[in-house]
């Protein structure tokens, strides 16, 4: 028994050092993403900020356009109602 683990040990060495160095790799690698992750919160919030902006801006032109709609529609309306008399009266002015 003793001898079986005298000769597993320098693999039992190789795998500590392979264990330690993917150990290291993946600390920098968590810091990386971390700085990755703040930076993707960072443009979350002006994404938010400008999501705002444009559904008060969405808002505004729906109320505008809620009062000009009417106006339009009884443009139209006075347009339809014209006769071929009427441009003739038009012209002789």
């Amino acid at each position: 028994m003793q001898d079986q683990l005298t000769k597993l040990e320098p693999i039992l060495d190789i795998k500590s050092k392979e264990v330690e160095q993917t150990m290291k790799r993946l600390r920098i690698e968590a810091k990386e993403v971390e700085k990755i992750k703040e930076g993707v919160d960072e443009e979350k919030m002006e994404v938010e900020k400008q999501k705002e902006i444009a559904m008060e801006i969405r808002d505004d032109c729906e109320n505008e356009l809620a009062k000009a709609l009417p106006i339009y529609e009884d443009a139209m309306k006075a347009l339809r109602q014209l006769k071929p008399a009427d441009f003739v009266i038009l012209k002789s002015m």
